[in-house]
């Protein structure tokens, strides 16, 4: 229960805490409303609740891939909305972009994390057990995600604007190729083998390597439509960087 608790945090909980630590940095000369963010998150609490309440609808579209083609769309809206905030230069449409990354990943990680802890809390035999470890869960991914936006303005103030680049195209890219996983598991694509293993030396169902995944797309075992949909996701998401204001504002910022 603890351990699984734990890695339920990292899956779920860390990536979004990632995201929002890349928008307090690379967009930080964005301001939203109140309004903006309650429309926001009311979007989000919508988009949760109709994931958990009509998931036996969801799960009997598509032939039954209904779940895994949802969930495809929400990844690659999160993606989209990321790339177009970095390709466009008005700021009405940044905003929109950026709210529609965040609501697409937000609804479906939270939908899964929510849908673990009513399986937990009907199933467990200690609440105190329970509690004991979502607290745990809640403090190391708080933790780390303080961590790692210390890190990122430090490259942004030192002015490691490509380290800083890769990073955030990487943690796109890396959400992006679970698509490929997705709809390969319902057969609408075909995966290929394995392209290489590196279990022995890191799994990413380790607590490490849930870090790892959360942060930059890691699998120990990918597959070969895995690794070419993340390489392409990476190489668009780096030139949609560089081509931005927003690698020139990391360097201005750092000159400041």
């Amino acid at each position: 229960m603890l351990i699984n608790t734990v890695i339920i945090f990292l899956r779920d909980i860390l990536p979004l805490c990632v995201l929002l630590c890349y928008l307090k940095v690379l967009f930080n000369h964005i301001s939203y409303s109140p309004r903006s963010l309650f429309l926001a998150l009311l979007a989000i609490v919508c988009c949760v609740i109709a994931l958990l309440k009509g998931a036996p609808s969801i799960s009997s579209l598509f032939d039954g891939a209904g779940v895994e083609v949802v969930s495809s769309s929400l990844l690659m809206l999160f993606a989209i909305g990321l790339f177009i905030s970095l390709i466009s230069g008005q700021i009405t449409i940044i905003k929109y972009a950026v709210i529609v990354a965040v609501v697409s990943l937000a609804s479906l990680k939270l939908a899964g994390f929510f849908h673990y802890l009513t399986v937990s809390v009907n199933s467990v035999g200690s609440l105190q057990q329970f509690l004991l470890a979502c607290f745990l869960g809640f403090g190391i991914t708080l933790s780390f995600a303080v961590l790692w936006l210390f890190v990122l303005n430090e490259l942004k103030a030192k002015g490691y604007r490509v380290l800083l680049g890769a990073l955030f195209a990487s943690f796109v890219a890396g959400h992006l190729a679970e698509v490929s996983d997705l709809l390969s598991q319902v057969d609408l694509i075909d995966a290929g083998s394995t392209a290489f293993v590196l279990e022995n030396w890191l799994s990413d169902k380790s607590e490490y390597g849930r870090v790892l995944s959360a942060i930059m797309g890691y699998e120990s075992s990918p597959t070969f439509a895995f690794v070419i949909t993340y390489t392409v996701s990476l190489v668009i998401m780096l030139i949609a960087f560089f081509k931005s204001n927003l690698a020139l504002r990391s360097s201005e910022d750092s000159n400041d």
